[in-house]
């Protein structure tokens, strides 16, 4: 039996008229004999985009703590390269 480790945040926006478009944002990540994989991807009613890596110098536990923050924070697409960054993270672009 192989154990597997992922985990996943969803958050969901309510459409708002004039104010935010609905949508739902999934933070996941999962450890894969590469390291750990980390996705976000948001999804309204006309697409679907994604932004992943590969973190290989990161435990997975350090990458659930990660994704919790960025879940908390609402940061999505386009920004949480930039936390990886900031936190000195290394990872490579999937």
């Amino acid at each position: 039996m192989v154990k597997t480790e992922k985990c996943e945040f969803v958050k969901r926006y309510s459409e708002i008229d004039g104010l935010q478009d609905g949508r739902t944002v999934t933070y996941t990540a999962r450890a894969i004999p590469e390291g750990i994989y980390m996705s976000v991807k948001q999804e309204n009613g006309r697409s679907v985009n994604t932004e992943e890596c590969v973190c290989q110098a990161v435990c997975f536990e350090q990458a659930v703590s990660f994704l919790k923050y960025i879940y908390e924070n609402s940061i999505d697409l386009g920004g949480w390269y930039e936390v990886l960054l900031d936190m000195d993270v290394q990872f490579t672009a999937a």
